[in-house]
């Protein structure tokens, strides 16, 4: 048995040569083998390698030596093809826990039942359930997800659920349209740890957690900003083509939309390339400057956000957005379904300007932009807006004090719902304080009548809101727990984010003591609701903001202070991104 060994040799190459020097086909080897055409033409294609020790991995050998045998072909013992083929199959560190975040994420994104999915594999049901709850280990792990890997391509075939995949592992719709590259991306994404997107999304937290809009006010001088009276020369409609005069057009886009008197909310939808725009660190201060212009004039926008690429530049595009969203006049929105990846588009909208643009991906160096103020023409393009915005959906629901009624009337809805509630907080609940506790505080801490009504009455509907839910459903609260040592520096807040009032929110202000025995109330309450599970902990990262899952459907990021904001997530791939980060966070306490 002789082998040519280049420069690397990989299995599928190996497998060829020996195929070519027993002579046989690859129908022929599936016959003796026992493993089907298809397992065996992956392999020799390279999409997939058996499990080092597996059976696949053994039927092959077999099936390779008894055909050399039958054809008197000396040199393809089974322990000899055995041991050339193991050694090329590079060692898989596969962190068994990490594997088993994947399998659940992947199977309660389809919410596929164990008994369904061990009827299909041929397993005990008890067998996938104890896997999936980390109490039992397979044999063969590569094996095993290889075979979920195929349960899900067979089963979740049509256009939603592949856009589904493509969000939560981090790939393009199109690189699953083809059987091959379905199962090789699933495969790829089991091979890589979560932490990447947990990292990714507790940076995007923590920025959150640490961001001070007043701070961030006084950093770029945006009070300082004065919106120009003086028309600059500009015809009704321009032409730019390449780099340096598409990046012009989008500056005089801001500069038209300022100077205009239209008081319309803006429009932005782009999937044009934006790294060798970016390189320019020049114009990208500037184009963040004209951003900032555009909401110092008071102009809401509405950005529709390309989340067609992987978790880490989607993560890292929407931090560079968190100092505009946190104003509240900004509006993110995203495509579910995938944008084709031949042509590249822009479409800017304001009231009195309109700019479009155009590429062929990979070109953007010969793209086109046209800037108009022809009054049919803009006209037309805020049609256009209008229609993308009609087929986007949101990316999240931003919540300032302004929206405080409909937040409060979206959340009163949503906790009338029987579903399983989860909080990690600095702030304990408010439903837990006693009455007489609650206006201790209050009246220590010196709250007008208005106040004080506001607040009780608040507190009031909690208690019943929440006192429905339990009769239901479930919550977990988990709580930062401070110390005495700690409480005079980073006392929490008694009612953290909950009444949007950030007078409020730093006013009422508890003594340890009172810290101490809302605490007690919150065990007791524990104890008389049965679906109620209180947790303390000391580890939790971040002060500022409060998490709020409600079963894979919504997180809820709250901020308390610097401003009082809620972000509300509906996005499949960023909710399970943050749930993961909190179970993770929850079991490392």
């Amino acid at each position: 048995m002789g082998v040519t060994m280049g420069v690397t040799m990989s299995f599928s190459n190996v497998l060829n040569q020996y195929i070519e020097q027993i002579h046989c086909s690859s129908k022929e080897l599936s016959e003796a083998s026992g493993l089907s055409e298809t397992s065996i033409s992956r392999y020799r294609s390279g999409e997939r390698i058996p499990d080092v020790t597996g059976k696949q991995m053994m039927d092959l050998v077999k099936g390779l030596s008894s055909l050399a045998k039958k054809k008197r072909i000396p040199g393809f013992e089974e322990e000899v093809l055995l041991h050339k083929l193991q050694e090329l199959i590079p060692t898989v560190d596969l962190e068994y826990s990490k594997v088993i975040d994947h399998l659940n994420l992947l199977l309660d994104l389809f919410k596929v039942k164990s008994s369904d999915l061990a009827k299909s594999l041929n397993y005990d049901s008890s067998y996938i359930s104890r896997i999936r709850s980390g109490q039992r280990k397979p044999s063969h792990l590569i094996e095993f997800i290889d075979q979920i890997g195929t349960y899900i391509e067979r089963h979740y075939e049509d256009e939603d659920a592949k856009l589904k995949i493509a969000d939560l592992i981090g790939c393009s719709y199109e690189e699953l349209t083809t059987h091959e590259g379905y199962h090789s991306q699933l495969m790829r994404w089991f091979h890589q740890p979560l932490t990447n997107s947990t990292n990714n999304v507790g940076h995007f937290l923590q920025m959150i957690n640490e961001f001070n809009l007043e701070e961030y006010i006084d950093a770029i001088h945006f009070n300082d900003i004065k919106l120009p009276k003086v028309p600059f020369q500009l015809h009704t409609s321009r032409n730019y083509y390449g780099i340096e005069q598409i990046r012009e057009g989008e500056l005089d886009f801001f500069k038209s939309t300022v100077l205009s008197k239209s008081t319309e909310p803006v429009t932005m939808c782009s999937d044009m390339p934006m790294d060798d725009m970016a390189k320019d660190l020049d114009f990208s201060k500037k184009w963040m400057f004209g951003l900032a212009v555009m909401l110092k004039k008071g102009l809401r926008i509405r950005i529709i956000h390309n989340l067609n690429r992987p978790f880490h530049e989607l993560m890292l595009g929407l931090e560079s957005w968190i100092p505009l969203y946190m104003t509240g006049l900004v509006e993110p929105y995203y495509f579910k379904k995938p944008q084709n990846e031949v042509y590249g588009h822009l479409t800017y909208n304001s009231g009195d300007v309109a700019l479009f643009g155009e590429c062929i991906q990979g070109h953007h160096n010969d793209a086109h932009y046209y800037l108009t103020m022809k009054k049919d023409e803009v006209n037309f393009y805020k049609k256009k807006a209008q229609y993308l915005l009609e087929k986007a959906s949101p990316l999240m629901k931003i919540y300032t004090y302004k929206e405080k009624t409909e937040f409060q009337t979206f959340l009163h809805h949503l906790t009338e719902e029987p579903t399983p509630i989860c909080r990690l907080s600095t702030s304990l609940p408010l439903f837990t304080i006693p009455e007489e506790l609650l206006i201790k505080i209050i009246q220590r801490n010196h709250c007008s009548k208005s106040q004080r009504r506001e607040i009780i009455e608040y507190v009031v509907k909690q208690k019943e809101l929440y006192e429905r839910h339990l009769e239901r459903s479930i919550i977990s609260q988990e709580i930062k727990y401070f110390e005495q040592k700690d409480f005079k520096h980073h006392s929490p807040s008694l009612i953290g984010s909950d009444l949007f009032h950030p007078e409020l929110a730093e006013k009422l202000s508890y003594t340890y003591e009172e810290y101490q025995q809302h605490i007690e109330a919150t065990i007791r309450y524990a104890t008389q609701h049965a679906n109620f599970y209180y947790k303390e902990s000391e580890r939790i990262p971040f002060r500022n903001i409060d998490i709020t899952i409600y079963d894979k459907k919504y997180v809820i990021f709250s901020k308390n202070l610097h401003p009082t904001i809620h972000f509300v997530i509906s996005h499949p791939t960023l909710v399970s991104a943050i749930e993961d980060m909190v179970i993770a966070k929850k079991e490392d306490l």
